[in-house]
């Protein structure tokens, strides 16, 4: 009987181990590390998913997430863009995208020329996340922000108060009307002066 027990035991243990490294073992551990906030590890138990399975496409959009975390918007991009052609449909991919590209465009000063390509790529993919999910309240507001740095401000507007009425966490709900309420000030600009996003928080 205890040699029964002992290969019963073992053989436990050995289906547990097996699950752990499987692609979908190590998925799971990935997910629960970055729930925890252990963003480091997550994105290298990501990375594990990859290697075990180069067409796992949620390993890549979770990778990418873990980057846009980190603040490495350049790497969520191409992360993305590999989930993206793994599955056309994966919204989500197309949500994260998006943030990365408004990541980008947001650190740069207004006159930079690659702000133009980085808001027209966001605003395409937050499009394709509100026709999938039109009560996206966040992927509203990156559009709202990208349009107003090209000085769209009726479809910002439009975005922006959009965003205020879906999101519910409290914080991205209170960023989405503060900005609201700034694109809502009067302000006087010469014939020269572009009035976009930028001219309100200094870039």
């Amino acid at each position: 009987m205890m040699a029964r027990a002992l290969g019963r035991a073992f053989s436990y243990r050995q289906r547990v181990d097996e699950e752990a490294i499987s692609p979908e073992g190590l998925y799971e551990r990935a997910m629960r590390l970055q729930r925890e906030g252990k963003l480091e590890a997550a994105l290298a138990s990501y990375s594990d998913v990859i290697l075990a399975d180069p067409e796992f496409a949620e390993a890549y959009l979770g990778r990418a997430t873990t980057c846009y975390l980190l603040g490495n918007c350049d790497q969520a991009i191409n992360d993305c863009n590999r989930a993206i052609e793994l599955r056309r449909d994966f919204v989500e991919a197309y949500f994260t995208r998006g943030a990365a590209y408004w990541g980008l465009a947001s650190e740069l000063p207004g006159d930079d020329p690659y702000i133009l390509g980085f808001c027209e790529q966001a605003i395409s993919d937050c499009t394709v996340v509100i026709v999938a999910q039109p009560r996206h309240g966040q992927a509203y507001f990156n559009r709202g922000m990208a349009y107003w740095a090209l000085s769209n401000r009726p479809m910002a507007k439009h975005d922006l108060e959009n965003a205020v009425a879906l999101i519910k966490h409290p914080g991205w709900h209170a960023e989405a009307e503060a900005w609201l309420k700034e694109l809502k000030k009067p302000r006087l600009l010469s014939r020269y002066e572009r009035d976009s996003w930028h001219t309100y928080c200094g870039k």
